[in-house]
């Protein structure tokens, strides 16, 4: 036993030098090959990545690990397009990492199986203006070099952020915080897969997107086609001061990287002015072309729901740089809206003012800023209401009175309650909303006023005529007839029965109505139209 024991430790003692030498000699060829590799894996780069993208290719810290996979990493990453001067590099990386196997480096197209990049920027560049004494190709141009071809099997690029540049100079840039963005199967020639997951900043919630991508267009980035489908969760209204209220929205678009044609819908179960606290359902379908470079969108189509009211919409949310946001400028109209409806989103309280089939056109401009929805939107625009009642007992009770002293029956007891007919033009600054040829009939009686209604206080300030088709000794009985009698011919003016200056103060709440002949104010003090 002893001996065994001693022939085996003479034999270990005479292999394991030729152990040893093996591993050796095994890190000395993987040193070797990685050397010899290195020059070959980054002339790759540099012909697949910079060729295809048309772009100068730098970097440091290039290493290889070879073996049948090869894992290769880069620091200092800079793609600077050929053709573009003054602009951004069109990508930036603080490192980026590759694996391949090792054949498939020598294959056409070369494959790569995966690329990590952290810490990546992509600003791509606005399309190249066109000289106009540009001389026509001639029929000998040499053919364009053919392009290195590749695939890559998934690309993860977390934590990223994407620029699109503008092609008109003043345009604020269009800027996306990528949390999260992966990308399956990119080609060199054909369109790869992707994810996206990012925050929109306002208002505020999670975006998600996914669809196809590429082929990437060398000469013109913005060209690259993109199309897929979005949904957009739990944005926080409240983060555009003076809104309330949770959006969600999904829909689909196709088009390329700066001009994307964009459908879906919206939906806000709870939206709300804040000056009103009235959360009612809102929600729209639309269709828009947005400018990928700025964010300018152009609403081609848009139906929006409030409660049961429809209303259609056009016009433009355009970038505006010296307030580094955007202006929402647009038309909007509607034929047979719930008036109670549009009362409710405005105005405080559970009960509306006013019930009634309304028909509106408006123009609304919101300018970008911090400040409260309500003191910076201007509206501009007219409205017909008919068949208006006031919920309010006190409010219509002397519109119904009116009614019947205008037409002669002062004491009809079976009059009834009177429908209205509301009609002017409106505008609204600073919170205040100024109406000029506010005219507002009943049988029997007309009113035409301007005035002014302010949103927040619900103060009111209105001056006008009121014109009834009775006599002024009509519109009561008894002495008090006869007493007024003598003043029919002197109160009765282009065809009118009685004509009566009149003015209503007071608040949405406690309104006031009176005669109004110490009111000598210059025409030059209304409102215009």
């Amino acid at each position: 036993m002893a001996r065994l024991i001693c022939n085996n430790i003479q034999m270990r003692k005479r292999w394991w030098p030729y152990v040893l030498a093996a591993i050796v000699i095994v890190v000395v060829m993987g040193a070797i090959i990685a050397v010899k590799m290195r020059p070959i894996v980054q002339q790759k780069l540099i012909s697949v990545i910079g060729d295809n993208f048309n772009s100068d290719i730098t970097f440091t810290g290039l290493s290889v690990v070879p073996g049948p996979t090869i894992y290769a990493s880069l620091d200092n990453v800079v793609l600077k397009m050929r053709d573009r001067p003054g602009y951004p590099p069109l990508v930036k990386a603080r490192s980026v990492r590759v694996q391949v196997r090792l054949l498939d480096i020598f294959k056409v197209p070369v494959h790569i199986a995966s690329v990590r990049l952290v810490g990546m920027e992509i600003h791509v560049p606005p399309r190249k203006e066109k000289q106009k004494d540009a001389a026509p190709a001639s029929a000998d141009t040499k053919p364009k070099k053919t392009l290195p071809q590749f695939v890559i099997d998934q690309i993860n690029a977390d934590g990223s952020t994407l620029e699109m540049i503008p092609r008109k100079e003043g345009k604020v840039p269009l800027e996306f915080d990528l949390e999260h963005l992966h990308i399956y199967h990119l080609g060199s020639s054909e369109a790869g897969d992707y994810y996206a997951d990012l925050t929109n900043p306002k208002p505020e919630g999670r975006i998600v997107a996914h669809g196809n991508f590429g082929p990437w267009d060398r000469e013109e980035p913005g060209d690259t086609p993109v199309d897929g489908k979005y949904t957009f969760s739990n944005a926080n209204m409240a983060s555009i001061h003076g809104l309330g209220g949770t959006l969600s929205s999904t829909g689909q678009y196709s088009g390329r990287l700066d001009t994307i044609n964009v459908s879906g819908k919206t939906d806000v179960p709870n939206f709300e002015l804040t000056i009103a606290h009235n959360p009612v359902h809102l929600e729209t379908q639309f269709s828009a072309i947005v400018d990928g470079t700025t964010g300018d969108t152009y609403l081609q189509d848009v139906e929006a729901v409030l409660i049961s009211s429809k209303l259609k919409v056009t016009g433009q949310i355009v970038g505006i740089q010296a307030a580094h946001g955007h202006a929402i400028d647009v038309n909007a109209q509607s034929e047979g809206a719930r008036v109670q409806d549009l009362i409710r989103v405005a105005v405080p309280g559970k009960q509306t003012l006013l019930t009634g089939n309304v028909t509106l056109k408006t123009k609304i401009y919101i300018p970008p800023g911090k400040e409260d929805i309500l003191d910076k939107l201007s509206l501009d625009g007219i409205f017909g209401i008919s068949g208006a009642h006031f919920t309010q007992e006190k409010v219509q009770s002397k519109v119904d009175t009116l009614s019947k002293k205008g037409s002669g029956h002062p004491d009809d007891v079976d009059f009834g309650d009177v429908l209205s007919d509301l009609r002017g033009n409106f505008r609204m600054r600073n919170g205040v909303m100024h109406f000029s040829q506010l005219s507002f009939d009943v049988p029997g009686a007309a009113v035409n006023l301007d005035g002014t209604y302010a949103m927040r206080s619900g103060q009111m300030d209105f001056h006008g005529t009121l014109r009834m088709e009775a006599k002024l000794s009509q519109t009561t009985k008894g002495i008090k007839s006869a007493l007024l009698k003598p003043f029919d011919s002197f109160f009765s003016k282009k065809g009118a029965g009685t004509q009566l200056p009149i003015k209503i103060t007071g608040t949405r709440d406690n309104p006031q109505f009176g005669l109004d002949f110490g009111n000598k104010k210059d025409k030059s003090d209304k409102p215009s139209k």
